[in-house]
């Protein structure tokens, strides 16, 4: 659908959300690896030789650039354009009770990899005594954050309490943790504006 019909995903998006809600109530692993594969194989078979143009036609890939002749440049699908195709995935993932997010879930749904916050995980643990504990428990909610501003700012006024909930459940509220997590996230946001959001 994301290929084929990506100019009608406003038909799509609640299957979408359901499919990949579905996927985690069922204990579904690895699912944003399993979008990602799959994307990959979509991919691949209009390369693959010898198959007429007709069939090929069946599964047509995004398009960046038209032209007369075909597709010139072909857009890029990520897996994370489906798995967090919709903000609510991500606020619906935040504990009821502690309003943190576990960061089994960020790995698993948004493909949040240890790799890419190694250096925030060396700076957590080298912070004094029992810090370095509270900073590694906040990380995930400290990214769930940042994902929300990142891919979901046009909708800041439908998940603002969410962040400010997770805001005030943070044991470790530090301005450089947050602003660590954005620097990984490539997020162009102002921590400290972000943290001010919980006072008010």
């Amino acid at each position: 659908m994301f290929h084929k019909y990506s100019a009608d995903s406003v038909f799509y998006r609640v299957a979408t959300k359901d499919a990949i809600d579905w996927m985690v109530s069922t204990k579904c692993e690895s699912i944003h690896k399993i979008v990602k594969d799959a994307l990959e194989a979509y991919e691949s078979w209009t390369q693959v030789k010898h198959i007429p143009d007709v069939k090929k036609a069946r599964f047509p890939r995004k398009c960046e650039s038209d032209s007369f002749s075909g597709c010139e440049i072909y857009a890029e699908v990520e897996a994370l354009d489906i798995t967090g195709m919709q903000y609510q995935t991500l606020t619906s993932a935040q504990d009821e009770a502690t309003h943190t997010w576990d960061i089994d879930f960020l790995q698993n749904v948004y493909g949040v990899s240890e790799s890419d916050f190694q250096g925030v995980i060396d700076w957590c643990r080298q912070r004094p005594g029992k810090k370095a504990d509270l900073c590694m428990s906040d990380m995930p909610t400290a990214i769930a954050i940042g994902l929300l501003y990142g891919r979901y700012p046009a909708k800041k006024e439908d998940w603002r309490l969410s962040v400010r909930l997770g805001l005030s459940a943070m044991k470790f509220p530090n301005q450089y943790l947050m602003k660590k997590v954005f620097r990984v996230l490539d997020l162009d946001v102002n921590a400290i504006e972000i943290m001010m959001i919980s006072t008010y």
